[in-house]
This record gives C-alpha cells, structure tokens and sequence, in this order.
C-alpha cells in the first residue's frame, strides 16, 4: 500500500510510479520541481494555524503527521494542533475539543473538506456558535477561517503538491499577525 501522509510519501510514490512504467527519468524530473517548490520557503511564519477537516457533525483537528500538517510546516507555519492527543484509529488526526483549541487560540482556522465547501463552512461555524468558548478565538473574532480548495487539501494532490504548498503559503502570508 502506498502511503500519502507526508510530501516525502508522494515524492516515493512518484518514484516507485516511475520505476514501475519504466520512466524513472520523468519521475525524477517531477521529484526535482516538487523539491525546488518546496525549497523556495525562505522565512519561517507565526501564523497560527488550526487545520479542520471533516464535514457537518464531524470535525477532527489534523495533526503534523497528515499530509495537509506537513504541507502547513513545509509551507512555514505552525501548527496549533501539534501536541492534541491522536485517534487510535486514525492517528493523522486528534479530536477537536473546544478546550485544547481555546488553550492554542489560532491566528486562522483552515478547513478541509470533500464536500460542498460554503455548506461545510456554514456547518462548522453552526457548530462554533454551539459553543460560546469559540467566539473568544482569536481567528473567529477577525474572521479568519478559510475553506481550502478540496483538490489541493482533501486528497492527495499528487504532482499537484507544489500548488498545494504554494497556496498555504499565501494562507499564512495573508494572515499573518
């Protein structure tokens, strides 16, 4: 089984796709944009960032270990979620307990999702106003939560992964404090 959890994971994929058709020379040409991509970070952000993925009635925080967390820290930012208690079951992801989010108090909250991004965005500040403690986060009093785009965030992107970082980038450049 082949693995997505990191950018290291789908540069490998790249590689094994390439050796297995036989066209290990283009692979390693895409490995190469992928790591010049990737390399162009030059300063480190503090944007403070929550990654929520899910949909309506179902929201996890994604820790570092999920490819959406090491494309937030290849991408410069810092992941508030980092050291939330990970699922058994799914250990790319913690539960979003409004204590521990409250604690972290993110500069954005970022959501990932497969479904229809204005429905689950409409779901999950429903979700907010259930509990008062959100109102005090520092991204929901400046309005700072944004939808990212499902092709880039809610799959594995694939060779698309420079666009991915890219687009984080200018998340954390536009929210930073």
């Amino acid at each position: 089984m082949m693995e997505a959890n990191s950018i290291e994971d789908i540069k490998k994929n790249i590689e094994t796709y390439g050796i297995l058709l036989d066209n290990e020379g283009k692979a390693q040409a895409l490995i190469g944009q992928i790591e010049q991509a990737v390399d162009k970070q030059t300063e480190t952000s503090e944007t403070r960032t929550l990654l929520v993925y899910g949909a309506p009635g179902s929201f996890l925080a994604t820790l570092p270990t999920s490819l959406a967390g090491d494309i937030l820290e290849k991408a410069g930012g810092i992941n508030v979620a980092a050291d939330f208690p990970k699922l058994k079951e799914y250990p790319q992801y913690a539960p979003l307990a409004a204590e521990r989010v409250m604690e972290a108090d993110p500069d954005v909250v970022c959501l990932i999702t497969h479904g229809d991004p204005k429905g689950v965005e409409e779901a999950f500040k429903q979700e907010m106003k259930k509990n008062a403690a959100w109102k005090n986060l520092a991204a929901v009093k400046n309005g700072n939560i944004v939808v990212l785009p499902s092709d880039l965030f809610g799959i594995n992107p694939g060779t698309k992964i420079t666009e991915a970082v890219a687009y984080m980038r200018q998340i954390l450049k536009e929210y930073r404090k």
